[in-house]
């Protein structure tokens, strides 16, 4: 689910930039601006990120029924067990306590014996030889721990299975969206290819967005030229299998940290005026709907300054 949304949104976002371009200046598929593409992406990512939210709500609630439900299922064994051998004389007793269910392998297994363990045992006489007498237990737990345990065990069913239907509602939401944003996106780029001739800027923005999702992550960028043709200016070209997108990220070279200076670049080169002269270095990743692919290798940069007066 999310690496299609993923996809819609690499989409989208691709749509948006190449109708800002001032050769789609007038392009509106279906009659949609620049600005109706954007609110498609923030109502796609904002029903993402409820979907993530609601995963994350429903994974906690299942790391914890997991523990309440092996507790109540090792105290269902071992409550059988003491029933059986403290009433095996008693074949009233024994007659209910065999009808208790065996099978607790789900949740809700584990729930009804427990409910029905719960039920005989409140029903049982005093054990059997105790003076004074004495209602049964198992060592230190008593009937009124094992409601508890019970009781505990029901809740956190109840709301592991709330925050699965939640989960289910916000995946058939973000489903349908990214149905639907996807089919426009495929509208508009056969409206963009019917409106623009092959070769002309317009047509060549149309064909920057992606149809179909890759299969693999990008291979490694490749930088094959970086230079600085000008004063404060840096010239890279490079290029990347399988990449729709690059991204890029700088650093002086005292510094640790590369830092992002351009994303969604698809372009297969990259310029940048107004750099600080002396040398910087750069690294280029390669990014698809399938994630980002290697970064590659330094290339260092000398900015040249500009000519004294």
């Amino acid at each position: 689910m999310f690496e299609q949304t993923n996809f819609v949104i690499q989409q989208l976002q691709r749509l948006k930039k190449a109708m800002q371009a001032p050769e789609l200046s007038a392009f509106e598929p279906d009659g949609k601006d620049a600005s109706d593409v954007s609110d498609y992406l923030t109502t796609l990512d904002s029903t993402k990120t409820a979907l993530v939210t609601r995963t994350v709500a429903l994974n906690g609630a299942r790391g914890q029924l997991d523990s309440v439900v092996q507790d109540a299922h090792d105290n269902n064994v071992s409550v059988y067990a003491a029933m059986r051998s403290v009433y095996r004389k008693d074949e009233a007793s024994l007659r209910a306590i065999r009808r208790i269910p065996k099978k607790d392998q789900s949740p809700r297994q584990v729930l009804v014996r427990a409910e029905v363990t719960a039920g005989v045992w409140a029903a049982l006489p005093d054990m059997p030889g105790t003076t004074p007498p004495a209602p049964f237990k198992v060592g230190a737990l008593s009937l009124e721990a094992f409601n508890g345990v019970v009781a505990g065990l029901r809740t956190k069913i109840e709301t592991c299975e709330g925050c699965a239907s939640e989960s289910e509602v916000a995946q058939a939401g973000l489903s349908s969206l990214t149905t639907e944003y996807g089919n426009f996106v495929s509208a508009a780029v056969a409206q963009g290819r019917a409106q623009f001739a092959p070769g002309t800027p317009a047509r060549d923005w149309i064909e920057t967005i992606p149809l179909e999702p890759s299969t693999e992550a990008p291979a490694r960028a490749e930088i094959s030229e970086a230079g600085s043709p000008a004063a404060g200016a840096v010239h890279l070209e490079f290029q990347a299998s399988r990449a729709t997108s690059f991204t890029i990220k700088s650093r002086v070279a005292t510094d640790v940290e590369f830092v992002t200076v351009a994303e969604d670049v698809t372009a297969e080169s990259w310029d940048a005026i107004g750099v600080p002269a002396g040398q910087r270095q750069y690294i280029v990743i390669g990014v698809n709907s399938r994630g980002q692919g290697p970064v590659s290798e330094v290339a260092t940069v000398t900015v040249a300054a500009a000519a004294a007066a």
